[in-house]
């Protein structure tokens, strides 16, 4: 006889979060064989009306095998025979046979319908409804079996096997924190795909081979005809979109670990964004060492990326939740590693203590002494803050050696297995670390000798810095002091035996100082919403007086419309075709101004405009730029040469973003040019260079970047079209390069020309 207190108490013993309940459901749904998986979320504020649906389309149970193994506790179905499943020999993810306890988690009320598979023809489905509450209310499990409503029935023609479980009379009502906590980590339930094989990643390594092309995800076993494993979040769990593809852009290292019983290798390799900025000093390089306990293993593969923090609030918010180095066994994520507050790898720590060594390096002298390092006592002070680590450890059960999952399914047992998992991570991303700093060496000795440099002396102008560094300046610097004495009181507190709880509180303090130099940053950074705004406002007195001008031709033309209509008699033919003929053409000029300012705004203010990034066609879009100037261009008869190759795209931009940056650029260009002037756009090196040159007036190189500052500008004359010009342009344009690492510069002409701009993509 068992206690029916049994199953609450196993399911908050075994199921450690939402998250990890839905995660449950998922890998049976994968040992079920299924191809896809639905987790639909409805009205989850509300407990009462909320719903939870989970969805496949794999083997399904009858009656007899929903008996046997969905309601009997610690089953034996998948920790006998072979392992595996029936169609496609997957290896089982679950087995203590309790993961169906995870319903209890989320929800009182249990509704699971069921078709099974069969080769031989349809067999009969099952449904049944069960109430925990109603379950829990009788004393033992035998009694509680009449609180279960089991039936099987005959699938409709057509219906195909699968199964759905629905979850209603919620535990709790889901509040947005709650539910932007659980898809962070839903999202992750299996490894992202750009960590497995990425065409984009092979680019942004010039081709270079990887370590592995594609690492060992699950168990290779498997069927050969098994079509893989989808999850799709929908309803209130699709809440957001990803960005990959520029996050792939970020990158500037990528390390890869294969761990085998006979060695361990370590791939560290540069993107072509860190060969750039380190002007090629940076070198891909490749370690091996011995497996510490090639008995205890485990045995996995790795692949971790190394991101600049660029992009804007959105983007970096999105980032830093997918962002971690985060554990996969057969597929499936292990938490609670990788979370934001999961320091696993003791990254932060190390981070924060600022050693001028890489410590984990001095711990495995042993393991590394046939590894050939580069000298650098100061490499220590390179390292980075665990939210410029992505990556995923792939387990498999078969290669897992020692390693034993915790009994609530949220992380391992700190056994040597896991000690070496720890260590041999740690490892990697010290020698990547090594080689991050021996390749930024000749920039750091740089960056120390203009920091350590005389101040100016008299008759010399130093460049002015822009209220927004110094501000900078003065916040790191206050706060690194505050971060600098709470760790020294750290230090204080530990070797005087003060009590725990002390140095957790000094460790938090350290954290929340962390949390506002970031958080003071980010407010620094709004001060550029005043030149952002102050270009809207120019654009309108632009817009204006564009309209003002359409008002006289629609004025003109409702004339001329009037005397046809009113007085038809005193037109000849030839006088009735003249005039209908220029009313005719004043419409259709009134109709293509009015489409180009329509197109304008549109591509600055519809939905898809700032809602999802793409690679935009830049000479595309700079011939929707000139349609919008096309007037001041006829009337100052100044000749645009498009050159740029029509295959050329910039790097994934809002389309207002790109739409901003070419008119800024463009227009500049036309006021320069003067009457009678031409104005050329090309591109070079492989495209990711745009370069806009003009006649007319010139620029002073020397004096070039005054220009990029705001209410510098030359423009006295009020044109009606362009306006006059406060100085906004450039600076609203660099903004908008910087977030995405983009440079823009004053460059020589050629000859012909007085003026040339370039930005660099640095694709």
């Amino acid at each position: 006889m068992v206690d029916t207190q049994l199953f609450r108490e196993l399911g908050e013993l075994l199921v450690g979060s939402d998250a990890t309940a839905l995660l449950e459901l998922v890998k049976n749904s994968y040992d079920a064989d299924a191809t896809v998986v639905t987790v639909h979320g409805q009205r989850l504020s509300s407990k009462k009306q909320g719903l939870i649906l989970v969805l496949d389309d794999g083997n399904g149970m009858t009656l007899r095998q929903f008996r046997q193994g969905f309601l009997r506790l610690a089953g034996r179905s998948k920790t006998t025979g072979n392992r595996r499943s029936s169609r496609y020999g997957r290896r089982y993810t679950g087995e203590k046979g309790v993961g169906r306890l995870a319903t209890h988690k989320l929800a009182q009320m249990i509704e699971v319908e069921s078709v099974p598979f069969s080769e031989k023809g349809r067999a009969r489905g099952l449904r049944a409804h069960m109430d925990w509450a109603q379950i829990e209310r009788f004393s033992t499990i035998d009694q509680a079996g009449k609180a279960i409503d089991l039936a099987s029935f005959s699938p409709p023609k057509g219906r195909s096997h699968g199964t759905q479980i629905r979850l209603s009379h919620l535990r709790h009502a889901w509040a947005p924190t709650d539910l932007q906590e659980f898809v962070t980590s839903a999202e992750a339930f299996s490894p992202p795909r750009e960590l497995i094989v990425s065409k984009r990643l092979r680019e942004r390594l010039g081709g270079k081979k990887l370590l592995f092309n594609t690492p060992r995800v699950r168990d290779r076993k498997q069927a050969d005809d098994d079509p893989g494993f989808q999850v799709h979040l929908t309803g209130d769990f699709a809440i957001r979109g990803d960005h990959w593809d520029q996050l792939i852009d970020t990158v500037e290292w990528v390390l890869e670990i294969d761990a085998r019983r006979s060695g361990v290798k370590f791939s560290v390799s540069p993107t072509e964004r860190e060969l750039e900025y380190t002007n090629g000093h940076a070198r891909r390089q490749s370690f091996e060492v011995s497996h510490p306990e090639p008995k205890a293993g485990p045995f996995f593969q790795a692949r971790i990326f190394v991101r600049a923090r660029l992009g804007n609030d959105l983007f970096r918010a999105w980032s830093r939740d997918v962002a971690g180095v985060r554990v996969y066994s057969e597929g499936f994520r292990v938490l609670p590693y990788g979370s934001p507050e999961n320091d696993w790898l003791e990254i932060n720590r190390d981070y924060a203590s600022r050693s001028r060594a890489i410590r984990v390096i001095e711990e495995n002298q042993q393991m590394v002494e046939e590894v050939d390092l580069d000298d650098d006592e100061d490499s220590g002070l390179t390292l980075l803050p665990s939210d410029t680590y992505l990556g995923a450890i792939f387990l498999t059960r078969e290669r897992s050696g020692e390693l034993e999952a915790l009994v609530n399914r949220e992380g391992f047992v700190p056994n040597r297995a896991f000690a070496n998992l720890k260590d041999l991570t740690r490892l990697g991303i010290g020698l990547l670390i090594r080689a991050r700093a021996a390749g930024r060496l000749e920039k750091r000795e740089a960056a120390k000798a203009a920091r350590n440099k005389p101040k100016e002396t008299p008759g010399t102008q130093a460049e002015e810095p822009t209220p927004a560094d110094s501000w900078r300046r003065e916040v790191d610097d206050r706060i690194g002091k505050a971060k600098e004495e709470a760790r020294k009181l750290r230090a204080a507190a530990a070797s005087a035996g003060q009590p725990k709880r002390f140095k957790q509180d000094l460790e938090r303090l350290e954290d929340e100082l962390e949390r506002l130099a970031t958080a003071v940053n980010a407010l620094i950074a709004e001060q550029r919403l005043t030149p952002v705004l102050a270009s809207v406002g120019i654009q309108m007195g632009e817009f204006v007086h564009e309209i003002n001008g359409l008002l006289a031709m629609a004025s003109t033309t409702d004339m001329m419309l009037e005397r046809l209509r009113d007085d038809p008699d005193q037109f000849t033919s030839a006088k009735a075709r003249r005039a209908t003929a220029e009313a005719h053409q004043g419409v259709r000029d009134l109709r293509g101004r009015l489409e180009r300012q329509a197109a304008y705004l549109i591509d600055l203010t519809s939905p898809t405009a700032v809602k999802r990034r793409s690679r935009q066609r830049i000479a595309e879009r700079l011939d929707r730029a000139a349609e919008l100037l096309a007037p001041a261009l006829e009337r100052r008869n100044i000749t645009l040469v498009n050159k740029i190759p029509t295959g050329i795209r910039t790097p994934p931009m809002f389309s207002a973003e790109i739409t901003a940056v070419l008119l800024n650029l463009l227009t500049n260009a036309v006021k320069a040019a003067g009457s009678n002037g031409k104005i050329l756009a090309a591109t070079r090196g492989k495209g990711s260079v745009l370069r806009l040159e003009n006649t007319g007036a010139g620029v002073d190189l020397a004096d070039s970047d005054r220009w990029f500052r705001p209410f510098e500008t030359t423009t006295t004359d009020v044109d009606p079209l362009l306006g006059q010009g406060m100085g906004f342009g450039l600076p609203i344009t660099r903004g908008i390069l910087d977030e995405y690492g983009a440079r823009i510069r004053f460059v020589k002409p050629r000859k012909g020309y007085s003026t040339a701009i370039e930005v660099d993509f640095q694709e």
